[in-house]
């Protein structure tokens, strides 16, 4: 068969018994190692490749069994779709109840191939890279769906993240941007001050406590020199949240200063003294 001839134009009859049914059992072969692979996805995208592929050996098995030399396999042969559906997701609503039969109907194939001997029958060299072709190529869409379906969750969890952030006064967006009361705090990020704020606001602590300790081990982490002392350390931490000198003079929303308060008037940032800071952050949503 030509790449230019159609299934349908082949003369199917010119084929032996045996040539005819070594390609029913191919081309069968490879209905089911596309509909496996996509039924066995959570995550699948539409692929023209294999969207052909599946429509050409269906077309290929459907003019087979018209021959009446296979009446009595074709009454064993389950529904054959027209078509493989546009979204090759759909296929997932259908195969786990139709797999059975399908595989029950290559059983009886195969059985029909050991009773021909149709092994001895020698592959044409095209068509075997063909075959061959096919399966490098689902197996290149199933491990891509599989990276696709990693990274939708991923972003899933993301935003499911950003969304927890959001209901709160003070939350670092997906940007990179800090947010306060759903308005952009518009501040250099490069400054000492800005990373003491940024290692304050990454603490894990439900109450909002971090230590002095662990805020200079966040600044050494974002390129900062070590302090000489707990004090120089402590003093530094101090400096960089003050309404004076620090990140409280400089951060601007909507070109107004931010000011050191949550919306009810308590200190967004407090400092424990000899201890650490402590970051006051409510809910608003």
């Amino acid at each position: 068969m030509t790449k230019k001839q159609k299934t349908s134009e082949f003369n199917w009859l010119q084929l032996s018994y045996k040539e005819a049914l070594f390609t029913l059992r191919a081309s069968y072969q490879i209905i089911l190692d596309i509909l496996n692979t996509i039924g066995s996805l959570d995550f699948c995208y539409s692929n023209n490749l294999i969207n052909k592929s599946y429509i050409i050996h269906s077309n290929i098995v459907s003019e087979i069994l018209k021959l009446k030399e296979f009446a009595k396999l074709k009454k064993e042969a389950p529904a054959l779709f027209d078509g493989l559906m546009s979204n090759l997701s759909d296929i997932m609503d259908f195969w786990d109840d139709m797999k059975e039969k399908y595989y029950r109907f290559f059983d009886l194939i195969e059985k029909e191939c050991i009773l021909e001997n149709v092994e001895e029958i020698q592959i044409p060299k095209d068509l075997q890279e063909y075959w061959d072709g096919i399966k490098k190529i689902l197996t290149f869409y199933k491990r891509h769906c599989l990276y696709l379906e990693k990274q939708q969750f991923e972003e899933t969890d993301k935003e499911r993240e950003e969304i927890k952030k959001s209901k709160h006064l003070l939350y670092k967006n997906s940007k990179g941007d800090y947010v306060y009361n759903s308005q952009v705090i518009d501040v250099p990020t490069s400054t000492e001050y800005y990373k003491v704020f940024d290692t304050i606001c990454s603490g894990d602590d439900q109450d909002g406590f971090i230590s002095y300790e662990d805020i200079e081990k966040g600044l050494v982490s974002r390129s900062m020199l070590q302090a000489e002392d707990n004090k120089t350390r402590n003093k530094r931490v101090n400096n960089a949240i003050s309404n004076h000198q620090g990140f409280f003079r400089y951060a601007k929303i909507k070109n107004k200063p931010l000011k050191n308060r949550t919306l009810d008037g308590k200190k967004l940032i407090k400092i424990i003294r000899g201890k650490g800071v402590k970051l006051n952050n409510p809910q608003i949503a």
